[in-house]
C-alpha cells in the first residue's frame, strides 16, 4: 500500500520538472524585466539631462562662461525640447529591455551565482 505504481510516479516528475522549470524561467524573466525598469528612467534622466546642458549653449570651448547653464531654467522650450529627446529614450529602453528580459535576466542571474 505505500509503494506507489511506476505510472503514478513518473507522472509526478514530469509535473514537478516542468513546474521546477517554469519557477526558473519566470524569475529569470522577472530578473529582466526588474533591470529593464530600472535602467530605462536613469538613461531617460541622463540623457534629459545631457541634452538640456547642451541645447542651453553650455561647450566645451566656452567653458569659462558656465553662467550659459542658468538657460536651462530661464527657457521652458530647453525643457519641453529636450523632456520629448528623454521620453523617446525611455521609451525605448523600456521597449528593447523587455524584449531582452529573458536575456539579460539569464545574464544577471548566472553572475549573481559565481
Amino acid at each position: 500500500m505505500g509503494q506507489r505504481s511506476p505510472s503514478a510516479a513518473s507522472a509526478e516528475d514530469v509535473e514537478d520538472g516542468s513546474g521546477g522549470w517554469t519557477r526558473g524561467a519566470s524569475r529569470i524573466l522577472a530578473t529582466g524585466v526588474l533591470q529593464a525598469l530600472a535602467a530605462a528612467p536613469l538613461a531617460a534622466i541622463s540623457i534629459w539631462l545631457m541634452m538640456a546642458i547642451n541645447m542651453s549653449g553650455f561647450s566645451e570651448e566656452n567653458l569659462g562662461e558656465l553662467l550659459n547653464i542658468l538657460n536651462i531654467f530661464r527657457e521652458s522650450t530647453i525643457w519641453l525640447e529636450s523632456l520629448i529627446v528623454a521620453q523617446a529614450v525611455f521609451v525605448y529602453a523600456v521597449v528593447v529591455g523587455l524584449l531582452l528580459s529573458p536575456v539579460s535576466g539569464m545574464a544577471i542571474r548566472r553572475m549573481s551565482r559565481s
